[in-house]
């Protein structure tokens, strides 16, 4: 998650539409080049929450789960060394990367008023938030059992920091080779668009049929309702 971004927010909520159209191309930019990184180093990115980003790496018949996790966990190195500190319109925005392993159940809920969500849950979606709670920006950690696994597993050879019994800071890994396939994207048939539409926010969707390229920033000011289940996981 990006730590700065509520106050850039703010900064340029001061601005009004002008600054509005400002944050929307920051957080893009930003985020693009994130997405690169992860996609550089065999990662998807699954979801993004506000200023935090999701990315999965898999495990199969090919990846054990802890060579995906020195995957992940490379990625997050890479990205603090090339992406953290950025400074845009006087606020500095730094990094807090937090990595877990284990099953992740991807799930497809709702269908009220026609609207459907892709949400994912499991065990360390809890962890990484845990993880996140005692890492400083500009750092990456990760749970002790994914900690153990580099060790025991692979050849990452982990350096860094027990800050408790169940997290890490991870200070640097043995370089694993990042020259693979990707697995061959499937391009999105006209029969898909009406399904696809159904994932989609109204707000957004309104944008489309008013013939708009790109979707324009707002800022409004709102009374947030925030629900968890916590049992999913």
């Amino acid at each position: 998650d990006i730590s700065g971004f509520t106050n850039l927010t703010e900064r340029l909520a001061r601005l009004g539409a002008m600054g509005t159209a400002r944050l929307t191309g920051i957080v893009n930019e930003y985020f693009q080049q994130l997405l690169e990184l992860v996609h550089r180093h065999g990662g998807a990115v699954a979801k993004f929450a506000g200023d935090a980003m999701i990315a999965l790496w898999r495990a199969d018949d090919d990846t054990s789960l802890a060579e995906s996790g020195w995957r992940a966990v490379q990625c997050a190195l890479d990205i603090q060394q090339k992406r953290n500190a950025f400074n845009v319109d006087g606020v500095s925005l730094t990094l807090r990367i937090a990595v877990a392993s284990g099953t992740v159940s991807m799930i497809h809920v709702g269908g009220v008023f026609n609207r459907w969500e892709f949400a994912l849950a499991g065990p360390p979606l809890v962890q990484v938030g845990d993880v996140s709670r005692h890492v400083t920006p500009g750092q990456v950690g990760t749970t002790a059992s994914l900690w153990d696994m580099l060790v025991q597993e692979t050849h990452a050879e982990p350096a860094g920091l027990a800050i408790n019994e169940r997290v890490w800071r991870v200070d640097a890994v043995k370089a694993i080779d990042t020259t693979f396939t990707m697995r061959e994207l499937h391009a999105v048939r006209a029969e898909h668009g009406e399904q696809l539409r159904q994932y989609l926010p109204g707000a957004v969707l309104e944008r489309i049929r008013m013939g708009h390229a790109s979707f324009l920033g707002e800022l409004r000011r709102l009374t947030l309702l925030f629900i968890n289940l916590p049992e999913l996981n």
